[in-house]
């Protein structure tokens, strides 16, 4: 019997057996702080950790996550954390123009998006008919 083998799979079998092993290294001269060097033990955890923010902002299953961010070790774990917990990323050019972000983000469906500090002044104020500003859901009144 043939299984396929997810994004999940990668990172499960990473953790049980290279644990204590560097996973990541960041790119150290980028506009936002670098995550710091992670094992996979530790990249599991921050896998599992944006997956419980998501969960937390009320991000459903087949939901989509719109992500705005430089190459960097945190855009690694968000293209772990989404499909692994059943959601869709949508990564997003951080040099397009703030109606450009808009229109992807509009057009994706996305029900949060997700803004490097860096870039946030650039796409404040984009909404979409999903409820949201700048990863934080409305709430319904």
């Amino acid at each position: 019997m043939r299984v396929p083998m997810t994004i999940a799979d990668f990172l499960d079998r990473a953790t049980l057996g290279f644990a204590a092993s560097p996973a990541v290294i960041d790119e150290p001269s980028q506009p936002a702080p670098p995550v710091p060097v992670s094992t996979y033990g530790r990249l599991g955890e921050r896998v599992r950790a944006w997956q419980a923010g998501l969960d937390a902002l009320g991000v459903g299953e087949g939901e989509r996550v719109a992500v705005v961010s430089h190459n960097s070790a945190r855009l690694l774990e968000l293209l772990f954390a989404v499909p692994m917990s059943g959601r869709i990323c949508v990564p997003v050019n951080f040099r397009l123009k703030a109606e450009e972000i808009a229109y992807v983000v509009r057009q994706s469906g996305a029900s949060v998006l997700l803004v490097d500090p860096e870039v946030q002044e650039a796409v404040e104020g984009i909404k979409t008919d999903h409820g949201f500003v700048l990863g934080r859901r409305r709430r319904a009144n």
